[in-house]
């Protein structure tokens, strides 16, 4: 099942994800290698693993400064990952089941 934001970021698995991530990096910003300490963003390259809390996710985040961060593109961010995302909508319940059935046929992802 995917969670949409809100419901992620607030899960265990998101915060250990996320310190992994910070350890990684140690302090360093992925883009402008300045030294950000706390002030940061883990930010996903990519929306595969999302929510899946593995070392696949903690793989394709990046270690970022508000900065850096503000300027990567955000145009491919699925809906689900979205802050703010306006599920009120009607359909929206069907929409999340046809998701979760989908994720459920796919079955387990291969690990390389």
């Amino acid at each position: 099942m995917r969670l949409m934001f809100e419901e992620y970021i607030a899960s265990k698995e998101w915060k250990k994800c996320r310190e992994k991530v910070k350890k990684n990096a140690s302090g360093i910003c992925a883009k402008c290698g300045e030294f950000i300490g706390d002030s940061w963003v883990a930010h996903h390259q990519d929306y595969e693993h999302w929510g899946k809390g593995n070392f696949q996710e903690v793989r394709s985040c990046l270690y970022l400064c508000k900065k850096c961060h503000n300027k990567m593109p955000h145009d491919n961010v699925p809906f689900f990952a979205k802050q703010n995302f306006d599920h009120t909508y009607p359909e929206w319940q069907e929409l999340q089941d046809a998701i979760n059935r989908l994720d459920e046929d796919a079955g387990p992802h291969e690990t390389k």
